[in-house]
């Protein structure tokens, strides 16, 4: 073959892999994509077409746990295992510090020992009820959400303040005045109820633990109630404060 018609071969060989890989590019079938004796070309295409698949299927599964996983975050970063748990190094702003306070909420759970027949039965779910409190609630319900406590799922109420409150294991109470929560404190006295607020004073109005606000930083204070509940010695290690011997 000449040197002539050798070129005029290989043009028209190049244009032809040019015009079939085009098809590819428009169709998306790689099927169309060949060039090469013995189909190695249409071999390679259909395995990256298989690879590429795999990782889109991979990537969209990890992107719907993300925002689960940013959440859990907040837990681990504030709160890992109440080992050394001393002061938060976050910002104090609104939401961050709503974030790290429906942390511990969520965290305080797993240092609680409920009384015999709380739970009717080992799937019975550990119930967190709030009021006053309706933004951490809902950050509260988005931690919870494919995560348990001591092998319990989580589940999350809202009360208002007409509601009697009924059926939870964990109350948090929001900023309150001290006559209001006084009240609320009295709904649940006496009863298997971890009460947490964020008020001042409001261990001796009858609160179990308390959420505060030391140098920029938040910290808990515990008054045990073990007639009621029995708290780990390990959160009671981590509190910033523990007052004994409250009613």
């Amino acid at each position: 073959m000449s040197s002539h018609n050798l070129t005029a071969h290989a043009g028209s060989d190049t244009s032809s892999l040019r015009a079939r890989c085009h098809v590819v590019q428009k169709t998306g079938k790689y099927s169309d994509c060949v060039g090469f004796k013995d189909g190695r070309m249409q071999h390679w295409c259909g395995r990256l077409r298989y690879f590429c698949k795999g990782v889109i299927v991979h990537l969209t599964r990890s992107l719907t746990e993300l925002r689960s996983v940013a959440l859990i975050f907040c837990v681990l970063v504030t709160l890992v295992g109440f080992q050394g748990v001393g002061a938060e190094t976050m910002d104090r702003s609104d939401n961050t510090e709503r974030q790290v306070k429906a942390a511990y909420l969520f965290k305080f759970g797993s240092y609680v020992e409920w009384p015999e027949g709380t739970f009717s039965t080992p799937d019975t779910p550990l119930k967190i009820g709030t009021i006053d409190a309706d933004a951490l609630a809902d950050e509260l319900a988005q931690m919870a959400v494919g995560h348990s406590i001591n092998g319990r799922a989580v589940t999350v109420r809202k009360f208002r303040r007409e509601d009697a409150i009924t059926d939870i294991n964990v109350l948090f109470i929001g900023h309150s005045s001290a006559t209001r929560l006084a009240d609320i404190l009295a709904m649940v006295k006496g009863r298997p109820v971890l009460t947490v607020t964020e008020s001042e004073n409001a261990l001796a109005l009858g609160s179990m633990i308390n959420l505060i606000i030391v140098e920029g930083k938040v910290r808990f204070e515990v008054a045990p109630k073990p007639a009621v509940l029995s708290i780990s010695a390990r959160l009671l290690a981590a509190a910033h404060k523990v007052l004994l011997g409250v009613s």
